[in-house]
């Protein structure tokens, strides 16, 4: 269980802290406040505080974080950080915490080769250049644990991470406020205490909320969308605080976008994380090439599993969705008969596309439970349509595009594409999304496809030719 000493909203944006990551694990001892037994508790990352059954109102002395104890839950009543909104030297004394042993260790540790490369290759580009960066990593080599650490190591005033939809601007929030992976993994040493982090879900009306969020954060969170309607007096206060400005997922950047952020941050180090340095359009996304981590190498490395590519060769477009669906439910039916817990995506171009195809695997694999999956759906379903697919109640999903990038659900091990993506690039990417290494009971991946589709051929053709020269 994880215990927040800050949980507020600035203006309807949350900033939080982390006291404990694991509850569980803290040590623990019974002490006396006042005339009532109370619990000590130190967490992984040296902190100390009080759990109380009730509030006092002679304080908690010489406690200066207090949580409460309730039926349900364990929450923060007393917190220096939550009183005072996080102050400027708080946020210093957590920042001066962190001590990470990646930039200077070679041998192999925790981290990865993938993710120890990028590092030195950022490192390296920042002491000759300011310019924009861009680290090539394909889906599964861990872009957010190295993200995550290049600001541990480089400890700057204040991260800006933009990233390009709502959900993985959630996901990325929860995993900053405890370093992703990092403690696990031994990068960052005992007494690194959790950052502050905010999240941008919506427009600031003031410049004065503006400003008391970004002065209370470390790394802060935000969409492409909501910095791009901005006004300029507000982008620049964000400038000002904002020393390093990090891209995920950049590839989804379009130009007058990508151009606003090179030009509003013009002083600030600008680094772009990508699985592919190619645009939806297939422009390159801008900045220096300064490291990728070739799909060999993820290969022999064990990050992605072998592709069994089941080719199908329908030239009738009205038969070969139908024709599509039958081989791929029937290849998911063989991996779950041989033990494997594997789920089945069907990619589709839009939503009218997804009905059409849903229909399909609804009407002839009912006991399947498929679920479809698309943007503007209501919260709810979409939210209900990924529980049924997480506890494993439906082995079918059939979406637009993809799930969205940053959804990691290793069981998606059959492919079934209806539509083929316009670029090879997200082609490519679409692919590795089914590649990533699980237990025992994940088997190897398979992507079922319609050769006789034109846009299937030229896909397939540029990927061979693609992989003839990796």
């Amino acid at each position: 269980m994880i215990l927040r000493d800050l949980d507020i909203k600035i203006e309807r944006n949350p900033v939080a802290h982390v006291f404990t990551s694991d509850f569980a694990g803290c040590s623990r001892r019974i002490v006396r406040l006042g005339k009532r037994d109370a619990t000590d508790i130190t967490s992984e990352t040296g902190q100390s505080a009080v759990i109380v059954k009730s509030r006092r109102k002679a304080g908690f002395a010489p406690y200066t974080t207090a949580f409460i104890e309730g039926r349900t839950d364990i929450r923060c009543i007393e917190s220096p950080l939550a009183s005072d909104l996080v102050g400027k030297q708080q946020v210093d004394d957590i920042r001066a915490s962190w001590s990470t042993s990646a930039p200077l260790v070679t041998q192999k540790g925790g981290l990865r080769d993938a993710q120890r490369g990028a590092m030195f290759a950022i490192f390296s580009h920042w002491t000759r250049s300011n310019a924009p960066a861009t680290v090539v990593m394909p889906t599964g080599t861990g872009k957010t644990e190295t993200l995550l650490a290049t600001i541990a190591a480089q400890a700057p005033r204040c991260a800006l991470v933009i990233v390009p939809t709502d959900p993985l601007r959630t996901q990325f929030f929860n995993k900053a406020l405890i370093w992703g992976r990092l403690c696990a993994l031994g990068v960052l040493y005992a007494g690194s205490q959790y950052p502050v982090v905010g999240m941008v879900r919506s427009g600031f009306k003031t410049n004065e909320g503006l400003e008391r969020f970004l002065r209370s954060c470390h790394i802060i969170v935000a969409t492409m969308p909501i910095l791009a309607n901005m006004q300029n007096e507000k982008l620049e206060i964000v400038r000002n605080q904002c020393d390093l400005i990090a891209i995920d997922e950049a590839h989804h950047l379009g130009a007058p976008s990508w151009a606003k952020v090179v030009d509003s941050f013009q002083d600030s180090r600008i680094l772009q994380l990508t699985a592919t340095p190619f645009r939806q359009d297939g422009k390159h996304i801008g900045g220096d090439i300064i490291y990728t981590f070739p799909l060999s190498k993820c290969q022999s490395e064990g990050f992605f599993k072998p592709i069994d590519f089941i080719a199908v060769t329908e030239f009738y477009d009205e038969k070969a969705d139908q024709t599509i669906c039958d081989v791929a439910v029937a290849k998911l039916r063989k991996d779950i008969e041989s033990g494997f817990q594997h789920a089945l995506m069907a990619r589709t171009s839009s939503k009218k596309r997804a009905r059409q195809v849903f229909a399909l695997y609804e009407e002839k694999h009912a006991d399947l439970n498929p679920v479809m999956i698309y943007s503007g759906m209501p919260t709810a379903d979409k939210e209900s349509a990924k529980t049924k697919l997480l506890n494993g109640s439906s082995k079918v999903v059939v979406c637009v595009d993809m799930l969205g990038e940053g959804f990691d659900f290793p069981p998606l091990k059959v492919a079934a594409i209806h539509d083929p993506h316009k670029s090879l690039p997200i082609t490519l990417q679409f692919i590795g999304r089914f590649t990533r290494s699980g237990d025992a009971r994940i088997g190897d991946a398979s992507v079922v496809a319609n050769i006789a589709d034109p846009k299937m051929q030229a896909n397939v053709s540029s990927l061979y030719l693609s992989l003839i020269h990796i």
